[in-house]
């Protein structure tokens, strides 16, 4: 890995809201008594991270997401988030150097991917033949990275995922 890409990962520290408004904190016991890594794909607005934190959850957070716009979005509003640009690019290096240095009680991996090529809104929508809507696939490829990473380092925490898409989306 880059070192600046070291140096983000090895310091990372949990995320914290900065936006212009409160979070209503909502009465929810964690199954955990320690942080959770999010590992956010397809970021969007951040989402899965104002869900976490309202829920109480200490989260350090992996996000992707290509597009810049919504990125800067994110940065605007949480602190201490590891962007990594794309989800192809998180790799085990990624997970191995992060979990080195850090304590977590579990990993979540999961996001929405990119939804526009399923959505009924679109008229000219290509379903599972575009390139964007398989990106889904990233999903269970980066839970198997991070379960291979947890395996490795002999570690005894839960590897979870989740998938967010649009009304009638394919079935595949």
């Amino acid at each position: 890995l880059p070192k600046k890409e070291l140096r983000r990962l090895q310091n990372l520290r949990p995320a914290v809201w900065q936006g212009d408004a409160m979070l209503p904190q909502l009465p929810w016991r964690s199954p955990f008594a320690g942080a959770i890594l999010a590992i956010s794909l397809f970021e969007g607005l951040g989402a899965l991270l104002v869900a976490l934190l309202t829920l109480g959850a200490q989260i350090y957070v992996l996000s992707a997401e290509r597009n810049r716009d919504l990125e800067d979005a994110v940065s605007a509003c949480f602190d201490n988030v590891a962007q990594l640009w794309s989800v192809q690019n998180i790799t085990h290096a990624h997970l191995r150097e992060f979990l080195q240095n850090h304590t977590v009680q579990a990993i979540a991996v999961g996001g929405g991917s990119p939804c526009q090529d399923n959505s009924f809104l679109n008229a000219a929508r290509k379903g599972m033949a575009s390139e964007r809507t398989l990106l889904y696939r990233e999903v269970g490829r980066v839970c198997d990275v991070a379960r291979d990473v947890v395996s490795e380092l002999q570690l005894d925490i839960p590897v979870g995922k989740f998938l967010e898409n649009v009304r009638h989306c394919p079935v595949e």
